[in-house]
């Protein structure tokens, strides 16, 4: 069985684009010779994601250029990420176009996983993470840091379960952003007036 490896890949997709910028129109018989010469043919490439759109939408980009390459394409597993890490650490999936660099970090040395795989090249660049609330609310109170959230009717204006405190969307129990925002709460003196809702991400938005 032939092994699917991305940087071969991708390193075939260069050639190509290069080679389409300068070739002259193909006949059938040099498309005929260029298709049995495809990097992909006779390999399915098997990848996955989460349940993030954002996710999906990536995944398929890449997915059309592997098709373009000759690979058939499994269709993607919509799973959890250490359950994506482990499988394409243990070769279940060939890849996958997710990795946020620094917050997966401990995912990946939770799983043993840090040494089984490698990073090749980045899709989205400057990605950022924050905390968000209504243009609205932020300018008719003036709130400028997350920090403003220890005064209790600030705190109340984001009470969506009448308890009191602010609820704050957070991320799936395991992400590592989970962990940021617990350190967040914590270093900012944020118990008091900031509920943490974990659960499903997609959902909860």
């Amino acid at each position: 069985m032939k092994q699917f490896t991305l940087s071969v890949v991708l390193a075939s997709l260069l050639v190509s684009i290069s080679a389409c910028q300068t070739a002259p129109p193909a006949t059938t018989e040099s498309t005929e010779s260029t298709k049995a010469a495809l990097p992909g043919k006779g390999v399915t490439a098997r990848s996955g994601h989460s349940n993030l759109i954002e996710e999906h939408f990536q995944t398929e980009i890449v997915n059309i250029g592997l098709e373009e390459l000759g690979y058939r394409i499994a269709k993607p597993q919509e799973i959890d990420y250490p359950a994506i890490y482990l499988a394409v650490a243990n070769g279940e999936l060939d890849y996958t176009t997710i990795n946020y660099e620094k917050t997966h970090i401990p995912i990946l040395e939770n799983i043993g996983a840090a040494d089984k795989l490698e990073v090749l090249g980045v899709l989205t660049s400057d990605v950022i993470q924050g905390y968000q609330i209504n243009k609205k609310v932020a300018d008719e109170y003036n709130i400028t840091n997350i920090e403003q959230l220890k005064d209790p009717k600030i705190a109340k204006l984001f009470d969506s379960d009448s308890d009191g405190k602010a609820n704050l969307v957070g991320c799936n129990p395991g992400w590592g952003c989970e962990l940021i925002i617990e350190h967040h709460l914590e270093a900012y003196g944020l118990q008091d007036t900031v509920e943490h809702d974990k659960g499903q991400y997609i959902a909860l938005i």
